[in-house]
């Protein structure tokens, strides 16, 4: 009746396609082996009965069946096994469209998450980081030529990575949101967004004596 129904493997007939993944045609069910087609009142008057496993594979998908109060004649039996093949088909197709949407849900669900998580972790590291580059920049003002050569160079240094720290979260922040608040891309210097990230790395480049070497980086259309 267009309706699907959840296959029972004990069932005679049906079952029995599902259990062994083998067609099973019939066109006279009266002259067959007891057990070896449903009964019950909504097989009475059915003379003719055909089923087809819809597979994938390994996979069972379920079964396609027909009956009849007559014979299946050979145009009808020669056309079954498309249709099951297109049903089949159809039954993947929708599978993969719902697998699809429910990844879509869940990736929107995601990024709506990651920029929470961006906002709220660029706020509240904000405000002790402001602190920090409040007072070395204090520093750098106040002794910067009153101590030796190396204290000068290490608050230099100081202020340097909170500068840098405070971008990195501001871009994190920027960056979180890309996908709904982005800008237009317009042509940007990927040597200069390396070297930018080659000085953020740069303490862990030098414990692990690494070597960074780059080659000549075209200009790309992004959003910076």
């Amino acid at each position: 009746e267009g309706e699907l129904q959840r296959v029972d493997l004990d069932q005679p007939g049906i079952g029995r396609i599902a259990r062994e993944r083998r067609p099973q045609v019939m066109h006279d069910v009266r002259t067959a082996p007891a057990g070896s087609v449903p009964g019950g009142a909504a097989w009475e008057g059915v003379v003719s009965f055909a089923g087809y496993p819809l597979a994938l594979g390994e996979q069972l998908l379920g079964v396609f069946a027909v009956s009849g109060a007559e014979p299946l004649s050979r145009e009808t039996t020669d056309m079954l096994p498309a249709v099951a093949e297109i049903i089949t088909q159809g039954l993947e197709r929708r599978r993969a469209e719902e697998a699809l949407r429910q990844h879509a849900q869940e990736l929107a669900r995601s990024n709506e998450e990651l920029q929470q998580f961006a906002y709220v972790a660029s706020h509240d590291l904000q405000e002790p980081l402001r602190m920090v580059a409040s007072y070395t920049q204090l520093l750098a003002r106040r002794y910067r030529g009153r101590l030796d050569a190396d204290a000068d160079e290490f608050i230099g240094y100081a202020v340097e990575g909170v500068n840098r720290m405070q971008r990195l979260i501001q871009d994190l922040l920027r960056y979180s949101r890309v996908g709904t608040r982005g800008r237009e891309p317009s042509p940007c210097d990927a040597a200069q967004a390396l070297q930018r990230a080659v000085s953020n790395l740069q303490a862990t480049i030098e414990e692990t004596r690494g070597e960074v070497k780059v080659g000549p980086l075209p200009g790309v259309l992004a959003d910076g």
